[in-house]
């Protein structure tokens, strides 16, 4: 049986966040794809007709509902009905920089969308760099390949639906994981260079610093504008960090060139009164204490299980709030016994004091268990309630 809940869902993540103790342990998953097949729907169902601007928003509502009426809630929305609209070329530059594949086209009908660098020929040559900063950012964008120009207008079309999504769960006091999202530049660039980046951050390592320094205001701006305009549903950013791991470089080079601009989105993001969630991807064990030089209480490390969760709390609990991280494995193989040992251990040892959110690691695969998923939501509600 459940314990008798005394916050709302943004009350206990805000509560979490700031590092405070909470109820219990603030629980949130994503997994679209997932969601899509618990209403009886395939992604290509959500991404919508191949022949114009993909996604349909009314079928991605309607997985995401079910899932959430399925498995009874969680205690925020994160991109939820709105996770295609990143394939459909209407978010530069996480779409203009990237290869989109999508279901129903690239890939069998039920299976998961994904993003690929583009790697032969890469978006940017080696001198690519001195382009940039001589002719600006916007000439790198794949707007072709955005089709830009039916493109941009769709948001407009789409604007009433999306209010009365965004109006639908602040009505019930969920709020929205995230509203403003961006990169890094040094993500950017990895993304234009594809793996030939990992060479230009040792031979050209003042050319990416001056190309960054160029470019880090137009991502900052790009991220409030959206922000801004929804705060009333979310007091949350997102920065996507996928290249800034010890798989890439070291932790001398990420001081060097990634730290600094990560600071500087960061700070400009609680500057105007949002919380700020980083998502990582890869390993960050050796850059952890890092993390420390960012505003104590404000921000969020989203760990995808290649992070050790436990060292991340030990070294920055009591600055960072800890979310994850449940791997997807453990969701599609493990049995419910295993999922529930799995969040006990990380409510026991990452939720000790408060600022922990317990979650899925990336995103829920499309054929994960039901039962696996729905642990994972109970164990949250009912061992994670904090005795006081």
């Amino acid at each position: 049986m459940q314990a008798k809940q005394s916050m709302t869902s943004w009350q206990r993540v805000d509560a979490a966040v700031a590092l405070q103790i909470p109820d219990r342990v603030p629980v949130i998953i994503n997994g679209e794809a997932h969601f899509a097949k618990l209403a009886g729907l395939t992604p290509t169902d959500v991404v919508g007709p191949t022949d114009r601007p993909p996604f349909n928003v009314d079928k991605a509502e309607r997985a995401f509902r079910t899932a959430w009426e399925k498995y009874g809630g969680w205690d925020a929305v994160w991109l939820g009905p709105l996770f295609y609209l990143l394939y459909s070329g209407l978010c530069p530059p996480f779409s203009a920089t990237r290869e989109v594949r999508l279901p129903g086209v690239d890939y069998p009908a039920d299976s998961q969308a994904h993003l690929e660098l583009i790697e032969d020929p890469p978006m940017m040559d080696e001198n690519g760099y001195d382009l940039l900063l001589e002719e600006g950012f916007i000439r790198f964008l794949n707007l072709r390949k955005m089709g830009i120009v039916t493109t941009f207008f769709r948001p407009f079309i789409l604007s009433d639906k999306l209010v009365k999504i965004f109006e639908y769960w602040y009505e019930r006091k969920v709020p929205w994981w995230g509203m403003g999202r961006t990169s890094t530049p040094i993500e950017i660039f990895s993304y234009m260079r594809g793996l030939r980046w990992l060479t230009d951050i040792h031979r050209r390592r003042d050319k990416i610093k001056q190309a960054a320094d160029m470019i880090v205001d137009g991502l900052i701006a790009g991220a409030l504008i959206s922000a801004r305009a929804n705060r009333k549903y979310s007091n949350m950013m997102m920065i996507e960090c996928h290249r800034g791991g010890n798989t890439y470089f070291s932790p001398r080079i990420f001081s060097e060139i990634y730290l600094p601009y990560l600071k500087k989105m960061v700070n400009s993001f609680t500057n105007e009164g949002f919380n700020v969630f980083l998502h990582l991807d890869s390993s960050y064990d050796l850059n952890l204490e890092y993390f420390r030089e960012l505003p104590k209480g404000r921000v969020v490390l989203e760990l995808d299980g290649t992070t050790d969760i436990v060292k991340a709390k030990r070294i920055l609990g009591d600055c960072c709030c800890i979310k994850g991280d449940v791997p997807a494995t453990l969701l599609e193989l493990g049995s419910a016994r295993d999922v529930e040992n799995y969040c006990k251990k990380l409510i026991d040892v990452v939720g000790e004091g408060g600022g922990f959110i317990l979650s899925n690691a990336c995103e829920i695969p499309v054929n994960a268990k039901f039962e696996n998923v729905k642990t994972l939501l109970n164990t949250a509600k009912t061992y994670g309630v904090y005795r006081k």
